[in-house]
């Protein structure tokens, strides 16, 4: 599920959602604007979401196909 979505359905405003994952709300909002996030955010998100919102979610397909690629390529 989409952050946005996520946000919605629960009624919670980015600041708030900030808050209880650990994150500041300007990455929230970047996310929500459609940016992406470091490795440490993304955690702390899908961890606040209990899963709900994945790591495919923040990053979009594309970018998780290649790290998936990369590594069955032996590459890092």
């Amino acid at each position: 599920m989409m952050l946005n979505d996520y946000l919605e359905r629960l009624g919670m405003s980015p600041g708030g959602f900030a808050g209880r994952a650990g994150v500041a709300r300007g990455t929230v909002m970047h996310l929500l604007a459609g940016g992406g996030c470091g490795a440490t955010a993304a955690r702390k998100i899908i961890a606040a979401t209990l899963g709900v919102v994945t790591l495919e979610d923040l990053a979009g397909p594309e970018p998780v196909e290649a790290l998936e690629d990369a590594a069955e390529q032996g590459e890092e």
